[in-house]
């Protein structure tokens, strides 16, 4: 699957600089009314059995790293009961694009999510290091404290290889193609280019993170 064209790439990274400023602005507008296919898309009739926000992310995308600072802050505005949950891409960064898929789950399993997602983020966008191979990603979580036999085996787990599964067959099913992309309840699709503030980012989530039907 291809990367997204120059216009939504322009248009994305406009997007999230305007949230990344707007983050740090007083909450102080008054709740807007959100409306379907304007401020958001629904995929399929059923939602999800408990509340959640998934986001969609490649650790190349440089917008998905500006856009780390509002997903951190999104998750503090969540109300009691909805979870946060991200899925990696394959679409973007070629052979490596899986790999990284499979080092997220990995860091997932290994407890050492945190550390290994910044230290990624860090090294592509800041340091301008792309990991180029296994033995590269082996390095970050070994940093991160992880025993390198204990990488080896569990990033050639089964449970990784069925995470990853997972993760394409939810990009297939929401037809995922370009990201930084939110998905709330598995069934509705969050469109930005409506969307002013930061604070009015947050209201739209958490509006359809409550809608049951």
């Amino acid at each position: 699957m291809a990367a997204y064209s120059k216009f939504k790439e322009a248009s994305m990274l406009k997007k999230v600089a305007l949230l990344f400023v707007c983050l740090w602005v007083p909450f102080t507008q008054a709740a807007p009314q959100f409306k379907e296919n304007v401020n958001y898309e629904v995929l399929q009739p059923v939602v999800s059995a408990q509340p959640e926000v998934m986001e969609y992310f490649s650790f190349f995308c440089p917008h998905c790293y500006r856009f780390e600072p509002v997903m951190e802050e999104l998750q503090k505005q969540l109300p009691q009961g909805v979870t946060f949950k991200q899925t990696p891409v394959a679409f973007i960064g070629g052979d490596m694009g899986a790999e990284l898929q499979r080092a997220y789950a990995a860091s997932l399993l290994l407890n050492v999510k945190e550390s290994v997602s910044a230290t990624l983020f860090r090294q592509i966008h800041e340091e301008r290091k792309q990991p180029g191979s296994r033995a590269d990603i082996r390095t970050v979580f070994v940093k991160a404290g992880i025993d390198g036999a204990v990488f080896d085996k569990t990033i050639e787990s089964t449970t990784v290889t069925d995470m990853v599964a997972e993760y394409n067959q939810n990009t297939r099913i929401n037809k995922i193609d370009a990201v930084p992309m939110v998905i709330v309840n598995k069934k509705y699709r969050v469109k930005t280019e409506g969307i002013n503030s930061a604070e009015e980012y947050f209201q739209l989530i958490n509006f359809l993170a409550k809608k049951r039907n």
